[in-house]
C-alpha cells in the first residue's frame, strides 16, 4: 500500500517494474496480467517448454479474460504422468501371455497409475486433445493427441 501511494505521488519514486505494474493495473489489466516480466536474455534449455505453449488452445486452453485455467495445466501434467507411467509400468498390462496360460510368476494386477481415472479423467475427456511433451516420441509428427 505504501509503495502504491508513493507511486501515486511520484511514479519515479518506485522501481521501474512496479511502475509498469501500477500503470497496467490502473489501465484495467486483470489480476495476474498487470505485471509483464522482462524478456530473458538466456536461451531456453533443451527440455524447457514455455508454459504458454502447453495450453494454447487444447482442451479449453485459456479461460475467460485470458488467464490460464489451472485445471487445464493440471490435466496436461497428468497426461505427462500417464505417458511416463506407461513407459515405466506398461509391462504390467501388456499381453505377455498370448496362450492365456498364467504362470505363478505373472501378475494380473493393473497399477492404478496406468488408469486414466486415477488422474480424475473420465469418458468425456477421451476426445480432448493434449499437447505432447517434447520428451516423448509417441504420435510421430503430431504435436497433440486425444487421450
Amino acid at each position: 500500500e505504501e509503495m502504491y501511494n508513493a507511486w501515486l505521488a511520484d511514479p519515479k519514486s518506485v522501481h521501474v517494474s512496479w511502475d509498469s505494474f501500477f500503470r497496467s493495473s490502473s489501465a484495467g489489466a486483470l489480476p495476474g496480467q498487470a505485471y509483464q516480466p522482462p524478456p530473458s536474455l538466456a536461451e531456453p534449455g533443451r527440455n524447457q517448454v514455455p508454459l504458454t505453449s502447453l495450453v494454447p488452445h487444447f482442451g479449453g486452453g485459456v479461460a475467460m479474460g485470458g488467464q490460464i485455467n489451472e485445471k487445464v495445466i493440471d490435466d496436461h501434467l497428468a497426461v505427462q504422468a500417464i505417458i511416463r507411467s506407461y513407459q515405466i509400468r506398461g509391462h504390467h498390462i501388456a499381453k505377455l501371455d498370448p496362450l492365456g496360460i498364467n504362470s505363478a510368476d505373472l501378475d494380473d494386477r493393473h497399477p492404478p497409475e496406468l488408469l486414466y481415472s486415477h488422474y480424475s479423467f473420465d469418458e468425456a475427456d477421451m476426445d480432448r486433445s493434449f499437447k505432447l511433451p517434447s520428451t516423448t516420441f509417441i504420435g510421430g509428427k503430431e504435436k497433440a493427441l486425444p487421450l
